[in-house]
């Protein structure tokens, strides 16, 4: 998480060009841009004591500054030194080609790229390194790099990964499944990542597959844990490839059930449906000025959650506290404004227990909350778990007899 938080993209990007002496995944490549523009690619040096592989992960432990002989390039290209994983200490990188030990070759530090994850809930749509296990990632609540794809919800297993998360518009390619005719702007539920081919030269065939990388896409179903918005036509329909946003903001028809609603769900073919949660958020037009029905909005796919957002609070159960008990309110979490049949984002949430962010410090009787801020987090089993980080309860006041 704390790469999520603490490295932008922008800065990855301008250090991806200095390390890499101002080469991008296209130019390294040989052709157009790897998906998206914002990919690029670093030279490293393999420090990590045994053979890395492609899809492995590596910690990034500074710069090397020594040229070595064996190396031709080693007079004009900067190197990273390619370490175990240790997500503590290191920010990571996918390794897309095969290197030695002691050897230099390619890394990404911005993209998406097919690896091993060890899927520990199946409803987690994140991946985090793990330490000193540079053959695969760990899903997890929330992390550094958003899970595109697995093919199995349990176990380690082939999976997708997008990294690193923060502002951006990403695109790449989607191969589609549907076998009807698809218009630009079409939603689509990632169903699996297109076979690479072998090796891990720069030639041939895999010189075509490091300048076109893609997902499969179907018709949305709930089954789904994340989706594409397409950015061209498929009059063809299944086998047609085309661009598709996987990150930022583009036109999409939405049926607008009620103009409070903030995002918007891809459940079907046609218009996605509005809602108080989904895949993506309605950025365009404004609360003010919609209509109900189905209509053209600008959408935003965003790559992560905010860190805090504001909730709207219920009290169910617990008791007010006096002067010598404390407060034990526990409530349930709405979005906030909470209207008509919104969801619930938590239940029961006990601001006392052991692992709340907000912990009461005071004794006396409290006049209960209704609005706070919240985040999400890894609860018991790994499932994520809503926490209150602050909420607006107040202590009650009265004015003492003489």
């Amino acid at each position: 998480m704390a790469q999520a938080l603490g490295i932008s993209r922008t800065t990855w990007g301008t250090l991806a060009q200095m390390v890499g002496g101002g080469r991008s995944a296209g130019s390294a490549a040989g052709g157009g841009g790897r998906g998206g523009a914002t990919e690029s690619m670093i030279l490293v040096r393999n420090d990590a004591g045994t053979t890395l592989s492609p899809g492995h992960i590596v910690g990034l432990d500074g710069i090397v500054n020594t040229p070595k002989t064996n190396e031709k390039d080693w007079a004009f290209y900067l190197y990273h030194k390619a370490v175990k994983p240790d997500p503590a200490k290191f920010p990571f990188a996918i390794i897309i080609e095969e290197i030695a030990s002691g050897k230099a070759g390619y890394a990404l530090v911005s993209g998406i790229h097919k690896i091993k994850v060890d899927v520990k809930n199946k409803e987690h749509q994140f991946a985090r390194p793990v330490k000193d296990k540079p053959e695969q990632m760990e899903s997890c609540a929330f992390g550094p790099a958003r899970l595109l794809y697995r093919n199995e919800d349990e176990g380690v297993t082939e999976g997708l990964v997008h990294f690193p998360l923060g502002e951006s518009w990403d695109w790449g390619m989607v191969l589609v499944e549907t076998s009807s005719k698809l218009d630009a702007y079409t939603p689509l539920g990632i169903t699996g990542a297109v076979s690479t081919p072998n090796g891990s030269g720069r030639d041939g065939a895999n010189a075509e597959f490091l300048s076109r990388v893609a997902v499969k896409g179907a018709t949305p179903t709930k089954s789904h844990k994340d989706f594409v918005i397409t950015l061209g036509d498929a009059p063809g329909g299944a086998g047609a490839l085309v661009p598709a946003l996987y990150a930022g903001i583009c036109p999409a028809l939405v049926n607008i059930e009620k103009k409070e609603h903030t995002h918007a769900k891809a459940e079907g073919s046609g218009a996605l449906k509005s809602g108080f949660s989904g895949f993506a958020r309605i950025v365009h037009p404004p609360e003010s000025s919609r209509t109900t029905g189905t209509q053209w909005c600008y959408v935003s796919i965003p790559e992560a959650p905010p860190l805090l957002f504001p909730v709207a609070l219920e009290k169910t159960g617990g008791d007010a506290g006096d002067h010598e008990t404390q407060c034990s309110f526990k409530y349930t979490a709405y979005p906030y404004p909470k209207t008509s049949g919104a969801e619930e984002l938590g239940t029961n949430i006990d601001l006392n227990a052991d692992d709340s962010p907000y912990r009461r410090w005071q004794y006396g009787k409290m006049k209960e909350a209704n609005f706070g801020l919240a985040l999400y987090g890894e609860g018991d089993g790994g499932d994520p778990k809503l926490f209150i980080a602050w909420c607006n309860e107040i202590p009650e006041v009265a004015t003492c007899e003489e």
